[in-house]
């Protein structure tokens, strides 16, 4: 990407604010596991702001990273939603991150391994893997 070219989901600040505290107005009545949103509602529900299912994602994690406790559950009756107890946490901490986290980490060690046997090292070589 040039240097001078914004992310595509980058706006201005005061516009970023305001979609900001749409998403989280909306989502303030979708609290709890058992009353999520989908990305697609949630997507028209602020699409004054002409923002794609992507940049959502994008404005989901902004959130999350500034302690927004936003939860999300993949599936038919899935969706983003305001996490209301120390349970509905954890279970989305195990069943999101922890879990993809996991299969990142399986991932890696076998695209290492992959790597030291296709690229097997001369005596001496430094190991870069």
């Amino acid at each position: 990407m040039s240097e001078n070219r914004a992310p595509y989901h980058t706006k201005p600040p005061k516009e970023q604010e305001l979609l900001n505290r749409a998403i989280l107005r909306t989502l303030s009545f979708h609290r709890g596991r058992s009353n999520p949103i989908s990305r697609t509602n949630l997507v028209k529900a602020v699409r004054m702001y002409g923002v794609s299912e992507r940049q959502i994602r994008e404005q989901i994690k902004q959130l999350r990273r500034l302690g927004h406790l936003i939860g999300s559950a993949p599936g038919v009756d899935g969706g983003y939603f305001m996490i209301t107890s120390l349970e509905e946490y954890n279970d989305f901490m195990t069943s999101e991150y922890l879990a993809k986290i996991n299969d990142m980490r399986e991932t890696v060690n076998s695209m290492n391994n992959a790597a030291q046997d296709q690229f097997k090292r001369s005596p001496g070589q430094l190991r870069l893997i």
